[in-house]
């Protein structure tokens, strides 16, 4: 029963029948610095949306990886509407953060299920094999959960308040007034916010800290990297290595959240004595302590890595390549035009000097031809 849950068909990763193809797949959002604002908000919320529409067939068949990519591209969208919410209008911002959390509860739930039972299988190793085997029941709770996220996935899809959103997607609000500059001029106004959530996140994370706050920064962690992302056509080795850093330290965060979440699920379901056979309610007691243990090592582990990435000062280096690279652009676009400038100015001279000096002969004939004017007139 696990593998039919957690087992990747042969064809998920790299054809996906059921799809258009590999060759048809929309691009991820990248944003070039030269784009202008506005051009690059509307860009950016068509690309993912398109991303998020183009999963959504094989997904709606079950398929994990199709699941599991439709699920990080609404993530992926929204850490584009977090980089252009200055840009957009306010109501429409708080109608897509609002509605693409929605998507991304509504696809993870499906994506959870195969999640939590590969957790199971991997962890139930750690216990004797006579009480692994007696997980069987909790397996076929979870073929049903997932059967039941599936169908409400599908409903999702086929509701009005999901068509409303692809459509606002791809005809994005924007505030009235825009700055007048590019993606890659602008790079830190975008970013920055994103970066001081995540900052801030940091500061919240300590031995004695619950669950929640490695959580919390496990999510700003994830959405600074998708903004980096989103802005690396012609990063600089500080940008590119902090996204390496970022998704390093997603990663582990992620097994700590994934812990923490079966521990709770387990604890659930066992806390309803008719819900499972005694055998594998004894058998998930056991699970929980073993993932009790597992989830102390992985938070003192993800601890440790985050102290060594605020020691690098990995967020704080590439941000001041971003701004150094957006001031290096404003300069040689304030050049650009004072060159323009002065370049029309010469070219004005230069043509009032020409209108001056064919004046200037006019007269001169004139005043040596005196009597050939006069018959002339």
């Amino acid at each position: 029963m696990a593998e039919q849950i957690t087992e990747i068909p042969a064809d998920a990763t790299s054809q996906e029948p059921s799809q258009t193809g590999a060759a048809h797949r929309p691009p991820k959002i990248v944003i070039a610095p030269e784009a202008d604002l506005r051009t690059a908000a509307v860009k950016a919320m068509r690309d993912g949306i398109a991303l998020v529409c183009f999963h959504e067939e094989a997904a709606l068949l079950g398929e994990v990886e199709p699941l599991h990519q439709m699920r990080v591209s609404s993530r992926r969208l929204r850490a584009a509407v977090e980089v252009f919410a200055g840009v957009m209008h306010g109501a429409r911002v708080n109608v897509y953060r609002r509605d693409l959390r929605w998507v991304g509860q509504v696809a993870g739930a499906v994506r959870d299920c195969d999640i939590t039972a590969a957790l199971i299988k991997e962890q139930s190793v750690r216990i004797e094999a006579a009480m692994a085997a007696e997980l069987e029941p909790v397996y076929e709770r979870l073929m049903s959960m997932r059967e039941m996220a599936r169908v409400g996935l599908a409903s999702m899809t086929r509701s009005r308040r999901y068509r409303i959103l692809g459509e606002r997607l791809m005809n994005p609000l924007l505030r009235r007034v825009v700055p007048e500059t590019t993606v890659g001029e602008y790079a830190p106004s975008l970013i920055g916010p994103i970066a001081r959530k995540a900052r801030k996140a940091g500061k919240r994370i300590a031995a004695e800290a619950p669950s929640e706050a490695f959580h919390t920064l496990r999510k700003r962690i994830k959405r600074l990297r998708y903004a980096f992302e989103m802005l690396s056509a012609g990063a600089g080795h500080h940008h590119r290595h902090a996204i390496e850093r970022l998704e390093e330290m997603q990663e582990m965060l992620g097994q700590h959240h994934d812990a923490v979440a079966l521990g709770v699920w387990l604890r659930e379901l066992a806390s309803n004595p008719e819900a499972l056979p005694p055998a594998t309610m004894m058998a998930a007691g056991a699970l929980i302590q073993e993932l009790g243990r597992h989830e102390d090592k992985l938070k003192e582990q993800s601890l440790k890595r985050w102290k060594q990435f605020k020691r690098e000062g990995v967020i704080g280096e590439a941000l001041k390549e971003i701004s150094g690279e957006a001031a290096g652009r404003r300069r040689e676009r304030l050049e650009a035009t004072a060159k323009a400038r002065v370049d029309q100015t010469d070219a004005a001279e230069s043509a009032a000097e020409a209108g001056d000096a064919a004046q200037t002969e006019a007269s001169i004939a004139v005043a040596k031809n005196p009597t050939e004017t006069e018959d002339a007139a």
